[in-house]
């Protein structure tokens, strides 16, 4: 690294130093730096918004090893039924370490075994409380997500098999990105510069940007956007209602509603033939007991794990649950 004299027209040498030189640790010095200036540190290596879980997060039970940044990435599908979330597990070393990925995919290994209400637990026993992760946990108990794995390397220096390895594993289908950081002494001054090592930055982007081409499976939506989709036109005026007065998500063609007893949250998934509705509730039996007096005993309703969920198909059972609703407000 250089610095330019403005003076002398010339570059000056900056000392190239290193962790151990300077006394850095792995975990009680990098670990909680990287922590503590997470939303730098990921919109640097291009992971912006993920949401930080938890540091040395023992994956099994059955293991004492640690990983030793866990990380969820919430991306919501197009389509209301499946939305997906990326566990990324950042692994950590001082120097460089030839088993750097061999513990990583290990992690991985044990993360692939967790289900959707593992990660539940996870994130309520936890205990943290921000838009994001209430916005995560809320889509986890409401919605299908499928899973998928990240492995992100933080090293001083990287051995030539772990790139390989890296290279071999991306090719079959595993995301793994390695990122180098290089330490400077400038005066009493350290300065540290992150450096994606795999794959190459250019390459990356190149891929990303083909990938975002052909698949707009995330692409941003809006209610104009979903009303010119559904097949019912009672359906828009009712978007119009519910979204001047209730927190909504166009991304994911819903509105969330917080009620009184006996549901917890009603959502409305607006979906192409009708509007499918979700409820949180405590008594399933005092829930249906409530929604068939609202509709009728023959009323179709379905379970699922938090709650029961059924379907609006024309617009005179919708202004029945809305006269409900607006006795509970």
């Amino acid at each position: 690294m250089f610095l330019l004299n403005g003076e002398k027209k010339c570059l000056e040498v900056i000392q190239g130093t290193n962790f151990k030189d300077e006394e850095i640790y792995e975990r009680y010095d990098l670990q909680e730096t990287l922590i503590k200036s997470w939303e730098i540190f990921t919109s640097n290596i291009g992971l912006p918004g993920i949401i930080y879980i938890d540091k040395e997060f023992i994956p099994h039970n059955d293991v004492k090893n640690r990983i030793d940044i866990l990380a969820f990435e919430d991306i919501s599908d197009k389509n209301d039924e499946v939305s997906k979330l990326n566990i990324i597990i950042f692994e950590l070393k001082r120097g460089t370490d030839k088993n750097q990925l061999i513990q990583a995919i290990s992690y991985a290994g044990m993360v692939y075994t967790w289900e959707q209400e593992d990660i539940i637990k996870i994130i309520e026993n936890k205990n943290i409380n921000n838009d994001d992760i209430n916005n995560l946990l809320e889509g986890l108990k409401n919605n299908k997500y499928t899973i998928d794995i990240k492995i992100v390397l933080v090293a001083e220096t990287f051995e030539p098999e772990v790139i390989f390895s890296s290279n071999w594993l991306n090719n079959m289908g595993i995301d793994i990105k390695a990122f180098a950081i290089n330490t400077y002494k400038l005066d009493d001054k350290l300065l540290l510069n992150i450096e994606q090592r795999f794959p190459l930055k250019e390459l990356s982007d190149a891929y990303k940007k083909r990938i975002k081409e052909k698949n707009n499976n995330f692409q941003e939506l809006n209610w104009n956007e979903i009303e010119k989709n559904l097949n019912y036109d009672w359906g828009k005026s009712i978007i119009k209602e519910l979204t001047e007065k209730y927190s909504n998500n166009p991304n994911r063609k819903r509105i969330f509603i917080k009620t009184k007893e006996p549901f917890k949250s009603i959502i409305f998934y607006f979906t192409n033939n009708y509007i499918k509705i979700v409820t949180v509730v405590k008594d399933k039996k005092e829930g249906m007991e409530t929604i068939t007096s609202i509709f009728d005993d023959s009323f179709e309703i379905n379970e699922w794990r938090d709650g029961l969920s059924f379907k609006i198909e024309n617009e005179q059972t919708y202004r029945k649950l809305a006269e409900w609703l607006g006795k509970k407000e």
